[in-house]
């Protein structure tokens, strides 16, 4: 029994080597097409992957496919150049003329998720009566930002404006967190003693962060971090 012609990759190569560049003419693309005629009507014209579907599996499947070399990357740059986008509604964020958006006409009959729901997000508001409830429920000790009530405790008469002034500009009126100015900049007690004014207890803070500082759990973090910045300034 004869061995079916098996090409090596060797012979593969040559013939691509061979035909690289050559046309056909029309006599041979006119006698191929005959030919393919004649072997479709002798029932030899199914294609060589006809019922694989579903069974074949791709060359690049489970691997890693290298990325593009620089010269495909410009051959591909050169190809595309002048042609417009396949989808001609996405060009330019715009809509072209006959070509309706997907929600034309639906404005009214849209309704939000949560309407009617009650809770957080509602649209429906809440009475006095709710309100009064939970403001009592989040008051005092019940709040997480509770710190004993010292917030209450009054500012001495040294801390005034004028030292207020000399420590923002002695920080470039700059939050010492943040690194940013902003329309309201504060200066803060770093030991939380609102009696201690020493310049070194002070420092310049941006309203924003000057809330995080006075979170409880927190305080020894910026009792540390803060007073390191005072001593480089």
């Amino acid at each position: 029994m004869r061995k079916p012609y098996v090409r090596t990759n060797e012979i593969r190569l040559k013939n691509s080597l061979a035909l690289k560049g050559r046309k056909m003419s029309d006599a041979q693309k006119e006698k191929l097409k005959q030919a393919w005629i004649i072997r479709k009507q002798k029932g030899l014209g199914t294609a060589w992957n006809k019922g694989l579907r579903g069974v074949q599996v791709g060359y690049w499947k489970g691997k890693k496919r290298p990325p593009p070399s620089l010269a495909t990357r410009e051959k591909m740059r050169i190809a595309i150049t002048g042609k417009t986008h396949s989808c001609p509604s996405l060009i330019g964020n715009q809509h072209r003329k006959g070509l309706a958006p997907w929600n034309k006409g639906t404005k009214g009959k849209q309704v939000a998720w949560n309407k009617g729901l009650l809770g957080c997000g509602s649209t429906v508001p809440h009475t006095e009566e709710w309100n009064r409830k939970i403001s009592i429920a989040l008051s005092g000790k019940n709040n997480g930002s509770w710190c004993g009530g010292i917030a209450k405790d009054p500012y001495t008469f040294g801390f005034n404006a004028k030292l207020r002034a000399k420590i923002k500009n002695r920080d470039g009126d700059l939050c010492q967190i943040c690194s940013e100015h902003k329309k309201k900049m504060d200066v803060h007690h770093i030991d939380y003693d609102k009696a201690n004014h020493a310049e070194k207890n002070l420092i310049t803070l941006c309203c924003s962060c000057h809330i995080k500082t006075n979170a409880r759990a927190k305080r020894d973090f910026y009792i540390k971090l803060l007073s390191e910045k005072v001593q480089r300034l």
